[in-house]
């Protein structure tokens, strides 16, 4: 979601209104913000997405640890998930900081039971050190490029054949 999206006030009930006329049960639908939509009006936006966080809906926040002052939005906003920023994941092989700064979020976020994701990964061993780390779900290259909706379909028809 954009800034502009969550200045939006009757965003919840446009979202209510598409989930039930797609029949989607509103727990799987995951909305995405970054820290700095969070930041431009966090009062604004964190009674918007607690409007929309009631409902079922999922909140994530993209692109973590980009922002200035991130870990006092997972007080404030009721948060589902977070997704590593990809800048933290692909040196942390190398650089002690980026480990321990991925290390810190993994365990900050479990200790108020949101949801981990690493966003970048393209190599086993970042892999390896993010299963140790506890993170509980990665995405990138090292998984999958990106496949269109025909591909993604007979990928998973063949994985469940």
């Amino acid at each position: 979601m954009s800034p502009r999206q969550l200045r939006h006030g009757e965003l919840p009930g446009i979202v209510a209104q598409c989930l039930a006329e797609s029949g989607l049960p509103a727990g799987c639908l995951h909305l995405e913000l970054t820290e700095t939509a969070l930041i431009s009006d966090e009062l604004q936006a964190g009674a918007l997405l607690t409007r929309l966080h009631a409902t079922g809906v999922k909140v994530w926040l993209d692109d973590f640890g980009t922002g200035f002052s991130g870990l006092s939005h997972l007080r404030r906003v009721p948060v589902d998930g977070l997704k590593i920023d990809r800048s933290f994941i692909a040196d942390m092989q190398r650089d002690p900081d980026d480990l321990a700064l991925t290390s810190a979020i993994v365990a900050m976020a479990h200790s108020l039971g949101i949801t981990v994701v690493a966003e970048g990964v393209e190599k086993q061993a970042q892999l390896d050190l993010l299963a140790g780390l506890g993170c509980d779900l990665v995405q990138g290259y090292w998984l999958s490029h990106p496949l269109g909706a025909e591909e993604l379909a007979a990928r998973l028809a063949a994985r469940d054949a």
